[in-house]
C-alpha cells in the first residue's frame, strides 16, 4: 500500500505541474495584453533565467513557476518594461534598470526591492554573478544604503556596489 501512495502522489504532483504549465500558456501580464509563454528551452539556450521577452511575448521557466506570486508579479512587470520601451534582444544594464523601473511605477519600490532580495536569495547558490547584478541595479533604484552592498566572489574576492558597476 505504502508503494501505491507514493505512486499515486508522484503522479498528483506531474499532473498539477502540467496544469500549472497549461495555464502559464494562456495567461497575460498584469498591465499590458501580452502572452506569457512556458518555455524552459528556449530560455535555457539562450543562457537566460526566470523569464525573458522577444517584445511580442514573455516566456518563463520552471524557476520562475517556483517563485512566490509578488516575485513572479515583479518579474513579468520588469519584461513589461522591455517591452513598452522597446529594448533591443541584449542585455545592456540601463535597460535593465529602465525595465526595473517600469515595475516600480506599477507595484511601488518596497515590494520591487522584496522580490529583488528574493532573486538575489535564491540564486546566491546558483550564480554569483547575477547576484552581483541586481546588487547595482537595487542600489541605482536607490536602495537606501544600496552602495555599500558587497559580495563575495567564489574566488573569495569582496567587490562592492561601485567596483561591479564598473564590471557590467
Amino acid at each position: 500500500m505504502m508503494v501505491f501512495f507514493y505512486v499515486r502522489r508522484e503522479l498528483t504532483l506531474l499532473f498539477i505541474i502540467e496544469m500549472i504549465k497549461s495555464i502559464m500558456k494562456t495567461i497575460t501580464t498584469p498591465t499590458l495584453n501580452v502572452t506569457v509563454n512556458y518555455n524552459p528551452t528556449l530560455l535555457k539556450d539562450n543562457g537566460i533565467y526566470l523569464a525573458g521577452t522577444d517584445n511580442e511575448k514573455i516566456y518563463v521557466d520552471d524557476l520562475f513557476q517556483k517563485m512566490p506570486s509578488y516575485v513572479r508579479k515583479y518579474i513579468l512587470l520588469h519584461e513589461e518594461g522591455h517591452i513598452v520601451n522597446r529594448h533591443p534582444f541584449k542585455r545592456v544594464l540601463s535597460q535593465e534598470l529602465e525595465a526595473d523601473e517600469y515595475a516600480v511605477k506599477n507595484m511601488g519600490k518596497r515590494r520591487v526591492y522584496r522580490a529583488m532580495y528574493h532573486i538575489m536569495k535564491v540564486f546566491s547558490n546558483i550564480d554569483w554573478t547575477i547576484v552581483a547584478e541586481y546588487m547595482v541595479r537595487l542600489a541605482d533604484l536607490g536602495l537606501p544604503r544600496g552602495n555599500e552592498m558587497f559580495i563575495k566572489a567564489p574566488n573569495g574576492l569582496r567587490f562592492d556596489v561601485p567596483t561591479l558597476r564598473n564590471y557590467l
